[in-house]
């Protein structure tokens, strides 16, 4: 397609230089995206990642000024940006058109909530994207009962399975969402028992000197009153000697909802991008009407 442009001229300009033919046009450069996102990897690392994936930038923002409809260029790019790029930012800025351009794409908000909890630890919007997502034409049915696990995981506990069990009630017996809500509500619920058997596995090597066989333990100890069991009758366990770390017969390995957390965000030490450089204020200019 010739030489790289230093940023698409906008959507008029673009109508004149195609001559009225821009959906043709957006074709020819969505091809040149996918050539560029499929070269060898040695070719990358000879011309540098940065410029490598400025010009993966320039040529989307030239296709969706083209074709702003585009659903395949916005969601390719911002996923390759996101994942391989390690530009979320930049990945965002997309994603702001998308959703402008393409109200209906319950992908878009979905791609925003993943930016805004994996790289950027932000349990709230995170969750609010998700849930805006949720509710758009052919979302999956698990997106409702995900929000509100992310709602909870900024610690919000009491609103997140409130917001479930309101959710619950109002649905069909046997539908899928339900069925995802139900099994999301019940690992909440027994996330919070958990932390109290945990709070008294503490309790307990303070006060006694010992560590707790198992959960019945310390019920027998009288340190909790609460059955020891979770919400799915699973019993608790501490697998881990000398950590008051709770797991359940049916959990394995498995992690619980305190772990995840520590997953939010944990992309960030790999952020290549800011608010700030060349590359962004290029596409925010692009993304002017």
């Amino acid at each position: 397609m010739g030489e790289d442009f230093v940023r698409s001229p906008g959507r008029e300009v673009l109508q004149v230089a195609t001559l009225q033919h821009p959906l043709a046009v957006a074709e020819l450069v969505w091809l040149e995206i996918v050539q560029v996102l499929g070269r060898p990897s040695a070719e990358i690392q000879r011309e540098g990642e940065a410029a490598h994936w400025d010009r993966v930038e320039r040529w989307a923002w030239i296709a969706v000024d083209l074709d702003p409809a585009y659903f395949g260029v916005y969601h390719s790019v911002a996923v390759q940006l996101t994942t391989f790029g390690k530009r979320p930012k930049r990945s965002d800025l997309i994603l702001a058109r998308a959703r402008e351009m393409l109200p209906e794409r319950w992908e878009i908000p979905f791609l925003q909530g993943y930016n805004a909890y994996f790289w950027y630890g932000d349990f709230v919007e995170g969750s609010r994207f998700i849930r805006e997502a949720s509710v758009l034409p052919h979302a999956p049915a698990y997106l409702p009962a995900l929000s509100e696990s992310m709602r909870f995981q900024s610690g919000d506990h009491a609103g997140a399975i409130k917001s479930l069990k309101e959710l619950i009630s109002k649905l069909e017996d046997g539908s899928p969402v339900k069925n995802n809500a139900r099994q999301r509500l019940k690992a909440l619920e027994s996330e919070l028992r958990l932390v109290r058997f945990d709070a008294a596995c503490e309790r307990m090597v303070k006060e006694l000197g010992r560590f707790p066989m198992d959960g019945q333990d310390l019920v027998d100890a009288g340190l909790i009153g609460e059955s020891a069991v979770d919400a799915y009758g699973a019993r608790i366990e501490y697998p881990k000697v000398n950590e008051c770390v709770s797991r359940t017969q049916y959990m394995g390995t498995g992690q619980r909802e305190f772990e995840r957390v520590k997953i939010a965000g944990s992309n960030q030490r790999l952020l290549t991008d800011t608010a700030t450089d060349t590359a962004t204020d290029t596409a925010t200019a692009s993304a002017a009407p």
